[in-house]
């Protein structure tokens, strides 16, 4: 979902961090982030349906809309989106909602080694723990090391047992086009049968034409294909 995102964006989070124990060195904490990208290995969800209920206004224009969508995973990766219900401007519906529905959809923009969120392509500081749902969780900052489409500095939490990430939120460190100014997300994930799937989003994007651009999406009524997701190699 973070390479569909680098056309939208997302505010910055309102609720305030918890208290956080620890402090340690950049290394420490790439060391620990590789830890948790080893243990949720192997564990990428797959074959699932769920419905992501999408809400968009241009706040310039006081322009609103909302599609109700149901996106399914299949067991290759590939995302498919069948359109339930839409109501409200067309113009949110088509430039904000719809594009980050095709971009979702586009193959060209899942699992690129270029965005992975790894030692690789970021500069990982741990930040301590906290519990967050009941479940030890590891805070970590991120600086890409290039400035590169797709690519944010903000944070990550990470479910300290499965490794998957629970929460993420930042800002993209370069526009992904000439007529976006400004793109900033966040996005939280629930652990479900053994697998991490989407529970929530939100995108701000600041428009050289339209001004400020917001979306919501809240996902739902989630349901495998089979007895369990198929497990998939994960980057």
């Amino acid at each position: 979902m973070l390479s569909a995102v680098s056309a939208m964006a997302a505010g910055p989070m309102d609720k305030a961090l918890p208290p956080l124990t620890g402090m340690h060195h950049d290394r420490e904490g790439e060391e620990r982030y590789e830890i948790a990208i080893q243990k949720s290995h192997n564990r990428l969800v797959r074959g699932v349906t769920m419905v992501a209920k999408f809400a968009g206004k241009m706040t310039g224009l006081d322009k609103v809309a909302r599609i109700e969508a149901r996106r399914h995973v299949a067991a290759d990766g590939t995302i498919n989106y069948d359109v339930i219900a839409r109501e409200g401007d067309k113009t949110v519906q088509k430039e904000l909602i719809v594009r980050f529905i095709n971009l979702e959809m586009d193959p060209r923009n899942h699992g690129s080694d270029d965005v992975a969120i790894t030692p690789k392509n970021y500069k990982i500081k741990y930040k301590g723990s906290t519990d967050e749902a009941g479940r030890n969780t590891d805070i970590f900052e991120v600086h890409p090391r290039k400035k590169r489409i797709g690519l944010f500095k903000g944070e990550v939490w990470v479910d300290t047992e499965t490794g998957f990430t629970v929460h993420q939120e930042g800002e993209w460190v370069k526009s992904p086009s000439v007529f976006v100014k400004k793109v900033s997300f966040v996005q939280d994930f629930e652990i479900r049968d053994g697998y991490q799937v989407p529970k929530s989003a939100s995108f701000k994007t600041l428009t050289r034409f339209w001004g400020v651009a917001e979306m919501d999406v809240e996902y739902t009524d989630i349901n495998w294909d089979a007895a369990e997701a198929t497990s998939q190699g994960q980057n």
